[in-house]
């Protein structure tokens, strides 16, 4: 019998790495279906992801041994379904610092659109949320502006990650 360490933010993911780590299965029922009422505000969702992206950085240190064990599969299914996603705030940032030097250093064609881009990217959810406290979506605008703040909350949450958990207490999202 194992206990969850008290301090863990992702319980649920805890539970079926701990299953995976001891080198038995987790299955799946591929004809269960779950509901989930999000968030209706971009602000809890925001702290939702925050919280659960800490977790699981929790878990990675936990359960990082999993990206280098056997079979491989698993460890590359590991990696590139949640690992990678985790860090994408990362790999963003230095695409965007990447981009920032080559301009800087090599002004020509290909940079230049590179940084523009960049810069687009930083722009759209300051042009997003006027829109939306107007009552105005535009699908696109709202789809990147989503994907911007939810990876600065992927980033957040890493933050308070390294700074140190203390406690597996939240405050529960409000819920439509």
């Amino acid at each position: 019998l194992e206990f969850i360490p008290e301090t863990i933010l992702v319980d649920d993911f805890y539970l079926s790495m701990k299953v995976l780590d001891k080198g038995a299965h987790c299955i799946s029922d591929l004809e269960a279906i779950a509901h989930e009422a999000l968030p209706g505000k971009l602000t809890e969702e925001f702290r939702r992801k925050s919280r659960i992206s800490s977790g699981n950085f929790q878990n990675l240190k936990i359960f990082g041994n999993i990206l280098i064990s056997k079979p491989i599969i698993r460890a590359f299914c590991f990696f590139s379904h949640k690992v990678l996603r985790w860090i994408s705030p990362i790999l963003i940032l230095l695409a965007f610092l990447s981009s920032a030097i080559l301009t800087l250093f090599h002004a020509g064609l290909a940079t230049g659109i590179l940084s523009f881009l960049c810069l687009i990217f930083l722009i759209i959810p300051m042009v997003d949320y006027p829109l939306d406290k107007a009552g105005i979506q535009v699908g696109i605008i709202r789809n990147i502006s989503y994907f911007a703040w939810m990876n600065l909350a992927l980033l957040i949450g890493f933050i308070k990650y390294w700074k140190g958990i203390k406690t597996s207490i939240w405050q529960p999202t409000g819920r439509k």
